[in-house]
């Protein structure tokens, strides 16, 4: 059969029965919605866990370098909304595309105060 005889054909049936109606929404539907949220920036940063955060370099008590990971981790102290005491083991980590870590490492070697440690470290998620 052609499309002409398809389209015919499902004009008959929605006349016969108007449920086919909802039957060939739900799945359409279901598609139309998971390509929009698949090409969303705020639902692919939302599924990712991804933020973005103003960090000062400066800020940072210790900062770590991994270069296998190419993960930049910042020692920041901050206070605590709920207690009010100041969280000193708290470690962000920036995620840095390895063509550009060299760049970032030697920049931050030159900052003033800052001790850069170079190895493994823990990261920790909030």
């Amino acid at each position: 059969m052609d499309s002409y005889h398809l389209r015919y054909w499902g004009v008959v049936l929605v006349f016969v029965n108007p449920d086919f109606i909802i039957a060939a929404i739900g799945p359409v539907g279901i598609g139309i919605m998971a390509a929009l949220m698949g090409n969303s920036k705020d639902y692919q940063s939302m599924a990712r866990n991804q933020m973005e955060d103003d960090v000062a370099w400066r800020d940072a008590q210790n900062i770590y370098a991994y270069s296998k990971r190419s993960i930049i981790g910042l020692n920041l102290f901050w206070d605590h909304p709920e207690t009010g005491k100041e969280m000193k083991n708290f470690v962000k980590a920036i995620f840095i595309p390895k063509a550009k870590y060299d760049d970032v490492l030697s920049y931050l070697k030159n900052l003033p105060d800052t001790p850069v440690i170079e190895g493994k470290f823990d990261v920790y998620h909030v």
